[in-house]
């Protein structure tokens, strides 16, 4: 549809949007994180971003399974490896281009 899958007023509140439905990164990734103290506190969890509304979002308070249908499986298991924190955990190209649902994609 042309909008965006996670839309945030400033970083924090994209982050935010991001931690709904992914959860907190891995602490592995935060270690790596050259800015992560701008976005967590020592114990690993989000500082308050509260957006221009008011609104606050916590981690893990949706999921993707709330917003793609039910017969969807194939498309909602390919979106959950594309955005797979890790970045070595991600599907790369080729092997998107080999997932069930892209594959059923391409037959069409």
């Amino acid at each position: 549809n042309g909008l965006p899958l996670f839309v945030g007023e400033n970083e924090g509140d994209q982050l935010s949007a991001i931690m709904q439905y992914k959860g907190l990164p891995p602490k592995s990734l935060m270690k790596r994180g050259t800015r992560t103290k701008k976005f967590f506190g020592d114990d690993g969890k989000p500082l308050n971003v509260t957006n221009s509304k008011g609104k606050v979002r916590n981690p893990n308070s949706k999921s993707f399974e709330m917003i793609i249908e039910d017969d969807e499986k194939e498309f909602l298991d390919f979106i959950k490896k594309c955005l797979e924190w890790i970045p070595e955990e991600r599907l790369s190209p080729d092997d998107a281009l080999q997932h069930p649902w892209m594959l059923q994609i391409l037959n069409e």
